[in-house]
């Protein structure tokens, strides 16, 4: 593990707030003049990252290094998903013909 006032730079496990964990590179990184974990998801063998997530420290929960392994085996089972643009469930076959008979809902 990096000594203090070094930068941190290791496999991990990561837990925040809302029950969520990543595996993977884990690094600190300083965007809006902040301090934040950025976690790099590399599941199974894959060369690139397949995720990349950051997190103020407030949010973390705990963080444990771990091998390169273990961090990738892990990423494999605890793949969060992805937030989405506009999270909205999709309309109903029923409410679409009534929008097309009655035009548009405004």
């Amino acid at each position: 593990m990096s000594e203090q006032g070094e930068s941190f730079s290791e496999w991990a496990v990561v837990e925040v707030m809302g029950h969520v964990k990543l595996a993977g590179k884990v690094s600190e990184a300083s965007l809006f003049g902040t301090a934040l974990c950025r976690v790099d998801v590399y599941p199974g063998d894959v060369e690139q990252p397949v995720m990349t997530r950051m997190f103020g420290g407030s949010a973390i929960y705990c963080i444990t290094p771990c091998a390169e392994a273990t961090a990738r085996a892990f990423a494999l089972g605890h793949q969060p998903e992805p937030v989405a643009r506009w999270e909205l469930p999709a309309p109903c076959e029923d409410d679409r013909d009534e929008a097309d008979a009655d035009g548009p809902p405004y």
